[in-house]
């Protein structure tokens, strides 16, 4: 889960959620993928992969994050959250009516940045 700057832009809501897995074991099938590159709220770059028919943001990497690819959590087709959230990043931007889940490793910035 993130508030980043990026993530509630891209979702339209408070927070963002990723769900990672090595780049070499997730495809993305089809022709109309298209790429954009911006840099974050931490100062690192990041490449999303967008629908280019419906402009669905789908997936993305990231700098700090070498060979993982993220996923936008709300994007599967089982529209259930089979996953549980583990990290809370850019806790610092979050509203002040969310409350962070108890068990989960919160991060004031990005995980790893100088900042946190």
């Amino acid at each position: 889960m993130c508030s980043c700057e990026w993530c509630t832009k891209r979702t339209g809501s408070a927070f963002g959620i990723s769900v990672y897995f090595p780049e070499d074991q997730i495809a993305f099938l089809g022709e109309d993928w298209k790429t954009f590159r911006l840099t974050s709220d931490a100062g690192r770059w990041l490449e999303t992969r967008f629908c280019g028919r419906c402009g669905t943001t789908v997936g993305w990497t990231l700098e700090f994050l070498p060979g993982h690819c993220g996923v936008a959590g709300g994007t599967f087709d089982n529209p259930k959250f089979w996953y549980t959230p583990q990290r809370y990043g850019f806790a610092r931007s979050k509203p002040d009516w969310l409350e962070i889940p108890d068990g989960l490793h919160v991060f004031q910035a990005m995980p790893g940045s100088p900042n946190e």
